[in-house]
């Protein structure tokens, strides 16, 4: 299933028992990551436990302030994607 409106190649994968989505991004070589911290806890990967990410900045906008041309009022969500299996994880 593609959900990732900001990258088409994402690969989603979802629980048929509870409905959880793993992300995972097409891997980029050379992509150099680094280490972060989140409330006090170094970041670590849930599938392959690496500790080294790149982040970037996804708009959360709904279709309705698209349509209004005021995605810029919508929040955004700060991404982590992994540098080994590029899982994402996702923060608001």
């Amino acid at each position: 299933m593609k959900m990732d409106w900001t990258n088409p190649n994402a690969d989603n994968y979802i629980c048929a028992n509870c409905a959880h989505v793993l992300w995972f991004m097409q891997t980029i070589d050379n992509k150099t990551g680094q280490e972060f911290e989140i409330a006090g806890y170094k970041l670590s990967c849930q599938i392959c436990h690496n500790t080294h990410f790149w982040t970037r900045e996804t708009l959360m906008s709904g279709k309705g302030a698209t349509f209004m041309g005021m995605d810029w009022a919508e929040l955004t969500a700060v991404n982590y994607i992994c540098t080994q299996c590029a899982h994402i994880l996702w923060f608001a």
